[in-house]
């Protein structure tokens, strides 16, 4: 898929890509600023601190790296309007159209996945 879009559409496909990294990567360090107040109100310790910062490194932050370093990447930007990390409504017409399938796929995904668990 990633290969049919155009130059345009991969150079938009690139933004939205690093939008949706930025995002989710600020979810989480908010969580991790979390921690940080905790520590400082004497909730948790500085050890307890210092494994909950190597845990984002190790976990929430290299998750995202993964997902979203590879600049190819045809299914970060899908996922992420899935997800509502994206709003359809941030993407043009014409590279959604381009990527409905994909984003359709991966609707049905999520659906499967909510009712197995249901």
């Amino acid at each position: 898929m990633y290969s049919t879009l155009t130059k345009k559409q991969k150079k938009e496909m690139r933004a939205l890509q690093a939008l949706a990294w930025e995002r989710e990567l600020e979810k989480e360090l908010t969580k991790l600023e979390d921690q940080f107040r905790s520590w400082r109100g004497g909730t948790i310790g500085a050890f307890d601190l210092s494994d909950r910062i190597h845990l984002f490194h190790d976990h929430e932050a290299r998750d995202l790296y993964k997902c979203y370093s590879d600049r190819n990447n045809p299914f970060a930007v899908p996922v992420a309007i899935v997800k509502g990390i994206i709003s359809e409504s941030e993407v043009s017409r014409q590279l959604l159209e381009a990527i409905s399938s994909d984003i359709q796929h991966f609707r049905d995904a999520r659906n499967i996945q909510s009712q197995t668990k249901g």
